[in-house]
């Protein structure tokens, strides 16, 4: 279950039903990823943390999408260039 950030006060606990995913990955996807040609070869690099909102449908959308995602364990600069050669990854999409 994801939880508030706690900027007034501790964090909670947020409901969110199926729907709410939903409607919020077809948002995500217009918004950011509309402009991508959807391809099961593309290869994306998974940074933000999935305990964010924003990386969890970032995560949701390339998976809906069927795409080869790298997921790293914890963020570090230079282990992020690696792996984009490493794997050869060809889509990192990140929120600005």
């Amino acid at each position: 279950m994801p939880f508030s950030s706690g900027t007034g006060g501790l964090p909670k606990c947020v409901i969110l039903t199926h729907r709410n995913y939903s409607a919020a990955t077809a948002i995500l996807k217009k918004a950011l990823f509309d402009e991508l040609v959807s391809e099961c070869r593309r290869k994306t690099i998974a940074v933000l943390p999935f305990h964010h909102a924003s990386g969890f449908w970032a995560l949701l959308y390339c998976l809906l999408e069927g795409c080869h995602t790298i997921i790293m364990k914890t963020f570090h600069p230079v282990q992020m260039l690696e792996t984009i050669q490493k794997y050869e990854v060809i889509q990192e999409k990140k929120l600005e």
